[in-house]
């Protein structure tokens, strides 16, 4: 078992090291401490399983480890962000083919529009209420709206498929 001090005179051996395993996968030094104190967290968690002969080695691979899913999860980031800002902001990637496939989009939500759990789906997506603001407003169970708002979007999504396959079966042909 790795005491007080035995953990304090590791974080003062191997710091240095373990920034440079962060920097060296191009993450910022800032970044890299925040890193590099996590995997100390992480070792005061499994100091009994790690023995003290194998120190280094371990805290370089937790290290490169937590490096790695940092820069996975800051890639993950931007890519939702790309996505939730819309890719069809720019001129050039904006082509007929995809203004196509909005306008059908947006056809096929005012076709269901008259159809059930329409209502729910514009309250909970385009007034932002939650599933419970939408019961009280309704005077309905939470549990038959979700089931509504479900079974709304799976028709939707299963008729934006056919017209998709349709569109692919034409270009084929």
């Amino acid at each position: 078992m790795i005491d007080n001090k035995s953990l304090e005179n590791y974080y003062k051996k191997y710091f240095d090291l373990l920034i440079f395993v962060t920097t060296d996968h191009g993450i910022s030094q800032e970044i890299g401490q925040e890193i590099v104190q996590e995997v100390f967290i992480k070792l005061s968690q499994y100091q009994k399983e790690v023995p003290s002969s194998s120190m280094k080695s371990f805290l370089i691979k937790v290290t490169r480890n937590s490096s790695l899913d940092y820069l996975r999860k800051a890639e993950h980031k931007k890519r939702s962000a790309d996505t939730d800002l819309g890719k069809f902001s720019t001129a050039d990637s904006f082509t007929s083919e995809r203004a196509q496939s909005i306008e059908q989009g947006a056809r096929i939500i005012d076709e269901l529009a008259s159809k059930k759990g329409a209502d729910i789906f514009k309250m909970h997506y385009q007034d932002d209420l939650t599933i419970s603001e939408i019961a009280e407003k309704t005077g309905q169970s939470q549990t038959c709206l979700r089931v509504r708002l479900h079974r709304f979007i799976k028709k939707h999504r299963e008729r934006i498929q056919a017209r998709h396959n349709e569109a692919d079966e034409r270009e084929i042909k």
